[in-house]
């Protein structure tokens, strides 16, 4: 063991910290050093840490809480070996602290989150987001029905199944979206002549045209079956959109590997779509009405369509200014 975490160990049992707590803290501060290469913390930087942090969430898929445990172990460790906790830690924790999720990113930080989304359906949901001003679930729910491409618009719908309101589908996502639903839906056809193809309705629309279940307008744009192949004696199953939670711990993966050590979720992505969107000096009213967060005009008890002539959306930057993933 390492002479900084035996005075570690020492220090934290002077200052009476269980024996169970103390070995809890120990052992993060020895998996820092290993990572670091090194059993000298005084010879391990911001980097090191940045590392530890990307480790703990990657390949742990530690909680917050877990994480900030881990980082107080790391503070304890460089504050034994030198006295006092190095100004560059206690900067870097401090700004992981503070910082909110509901603040936005900027150019440059989406520019790295996007690159850093590999996987089709993880850029494809990221875009929708950030560029239609889409919440994850309401990304999760769409269905090829949803996608007026003749009018570059995205309808969200409520409970009931009612267009609540439309969302501008940006020529960047377009492009990246087009092959990606070729692609489904040739797996959409050979499934149906398997006998599967089958998907989960809105319970009265269910009941009402339950042969709806394999129409192609009615599958989810982002489905559980994604990555499956149909397989026969399942014939009844109906699949459901992909589970929103696992795009979020993507996102949060994809923020540390773009060196964004502060929260990211949906709304960072929402916040950061309306910033942009008042730089290029559209409304508040109509940010809003895209975000969901005013109500649009409504014809027929349901939402009128978007005027998207001349909408210039953040994510369709020209390319010196923002490069995305293909």
């Amino acid at each position: 063991m390492s002479q900084y975490l035996a005075k570690m160990r020492t220090a934290l049992g002077d200052a009476g910290i269980d024996k169970e707590t103390i070995a809890l803290l120990v052992q993060w501060a020895e998996q820092y050093l290993s990572l670091g290469s090194s059993d000298d913390p005084t010879k391990l930087s911001r980097k090191s840490v940045e590392r530890f942090l990307r480790h703990l969430i990657n390949d742990r898929g530690l909680a917050d809480n877990d994480q900030d445990i881990a980082l107080e172990a790391v503070r304890m460790l460089h504050k034994i070996s030198r006295g006092e906790a190095p100004e560059w830690l206690d900067q870097f924790l401090a700004e992981r602290k503070t910082a909110s999720p509901t603040k936005p990113l900027t150019y440059a930080e989406l520019r790295r989150l996007l690159t850093h989304l590999f996987d089709q359906v993880d850029w494809l949901m990221a875009g929708f987001v950030y560029g239609s001003g889409l919440r994850i679930l309401e990304c999760a729910k769409l269905r090829i029905r949803d996608l007026d491409f003749d009018k570059n618009q995205v309808a969200v719908r409520d409970s009931y199944d009612q267009i609540e309101r439309w969302a501008p589908l940006a020529t960047n996502i377009r492009e990246r979206l087009d092959p990606y639903l070729e692609k489904k839906r040739q797996k959409h056809i050979k499934d149906i002549v398997k006998g599967g193809g089958l998907v989960k309705l809105p319970p009265k629309m269910a009941e009402a045209f339950p042969q709806r279940k394999n129409n192609w307008g009615w599958q989810f744009v982002f489905g559980e079956d994604a990555a499956l192949d149909f397989k026969p004696g399942l014939e009844d199953q109906e699949m459901d959109h992909i589970d929103p939670r696992s795009f979020r711990r993507t996102l949060e993966r994809a923020a540390v590997e773009a060196y964004i050590f502060r929260p990211i979720n949906g709304t960072t992505l929402r916040n950061s779509f309306a910033d942009h969107m008042r730089v290029r000096k559209v409304s508040t009213i109509q940010i809003l009405q895209i975000l969901g967060k005013k109500k649009p005009p409504r014809q027929n008890d349901q939402a009128v369509p978007l005027d998207v002539k001349g909408l210039y959306l953040p994510i369709d930057k020209p390319k010196e200014e923002i490069t995305l993933q293909s």
